[in-house]
C-alpha cells in the first residue's frame, strides 16, 4: 500500500536533486549605488546635479558560460542645478529635485574565469525618467522627462557560499541633459553619470520548458 507515495516521493527527490545539480544560468542582484553626474555647458546654461546614492537591480541570464543578458532598474533622487547667464546681466540660479528611473537592458561578456573571480565586459541602452518631486526653486516647472540612454561598463563577481555571490562593478550612462521642458535651462549637450556599486547575487537556474 505504500508503494506508490513512495515512487512518487523518489521521483521528487530526484527531480530536486537533478535542478540542484543544474549549472547555475541566471541570477537576481540588489545593489547599493554612487551616482556623480558630470556638468554640461551650452547656450549661457551651466547645468551641474548634485551627488547622490541609489538603489539597482538586476537579472541576469547568461545564454553560454560568457554571453549574458541583463534587465536592470535603477532609482535614486538628485537635484539638478542651472546657472542662466544672459548678456550684461546677473546669472540666475535654478533647481529642480527629482528622482531618476533607470530602466535599461544589456549585452555582457564575461572576459575569463578564475576560481571564484568572474570578470565581465557589458553596454547596451535604455531610458533614464526624471520625475520632479514637487520642490524647485526659481522655476514651477514639474514636467516629467525621458532620456534615451546609452549604458557601458564591468565589473566581477566574487563567489561567496553556495548560490550567492558579491557584485562590485562600475557602470557609465551618456545622456541628454534634462531640461524638464524649460527652454531656457536647455544645454542641448549630453552628459555623463559615473555609478560603481557593490551588491549581493543570488544565483539560480531557469527550469527547461518541454513542449
Amino acid at each position: 500500500m505504500f508503494a506508490k507515495p513512495s515512487l512518487m516521493m523518489i521521483v521528487v527527490l530526484s527531480l530536486v536533486m537533478a535542478v540542484a545539480a543544474q549549472e547555475k544560468t541566471s541570477d537576481l542582484s540588489l545593489n547599493v549605488s554612487g551616482l556623480f553626474t558630470q556638468e554640461s555647458q551650452n547656450n549661457g546654461v551651466l547645468q551641474t546635479a548634485s551627488n547622490a546614492g541609489g538603489g539597482l537591480a538586476t537579472f541576469r541570464h547568461h545564454f553560454t558560460p560568457r554571453i549574458a543578458f541583463d534587465l536592470n532598474y535603477g532609482l535614486s533622487k538628485n537635484t539638478q542645478y542651472y546657472t542662466v547667464r544672459a548678456a550684461a546681466t546677473e546669472p540666475v540660479f535654478y533647481g529642480v529635485q527629482s528622482y531618476a528611473n533607470e530602466a535599461t537592458g544589456d549585452l555582457l561578456l564575461s572576459v575569463y574565469h578564475h576560481g571564484r573571480i568572474h570578470p565581465f565586459l557589458l553596454a547596451g541602452g535604455g531610458a533614464v525618467v526624471f520625475d520632479p518631486t514637487g520642490f524647485s526653486f526659481g522655476t514651477s516647472s514639474q514636467e516629467r522627462q525621458t532620456r534615451a540612454a546609452f549604458l557601458y561598463g564591468g565589473g566581477t563577481d566574487v563567489g561567496l557560499a553556495h548560490n550567492f555571490a558579491l557584485r562590485l562593478q562600475y557602470r557609465g550612462l551618456i545622456y541628454r541633459a534634462p531640461d524638464f521642458g524649460v527652454s531656457t535651462l536647455s544645454t542641448g549637450m549630453f552628459t555623463h553619470t559615473a555609478e560603481p556599486s557593490a551588491g549581493l547575487v543570488y544565483r539560480f537556474s531557469l527550469p527547461h520548458l518541454v513542449w
